[in-house]
């Protein structure tokens, strides 16, 4: 997975976009404690996703329309998940 794919603040913990709506995989990079707001919204061939330990919050609309997406594993430390994350999304499990 190339790291151009996506967009990071400048501490480099929060990943703000995916740059690649054609995306079929992907691993968050570990060292991400934040998914910004609709950062993979559209990403319509998105089917799976693997977030790190360090994932802290999910913002809102973060997967929206990710029609894809059927399944996600959720890391135990993760705090807060916004409005709408998964909404028009794929997903039979969580």
């Amino acid at each position: 997975m190339a790291l151009e794919r996506f967009v990071f603040d400048k501490k480099g913990t929060k990943l703000l976009q995916c740059n690649d709506k054609f995306i079929e995989q992907c691993i968050v990079p570990a060292h991400i404690t934040s998914i910004g707001p609709s950062a993979f919204a559209g990403c319509e061939y998105l089917r799976e996703i693997k977030l790190p330990d360090t994932l802290l919050h999910i913002n809102q609309w973060a997967f929206y329309r990710c029609s894809n997406l059927e399944e996600i594993k959720l890391p135990d430390g993760l705090r807060s998940i916004g409005d709408y994350t998964f909404y028009q999304t794929g997903l039979k499990k969580i």
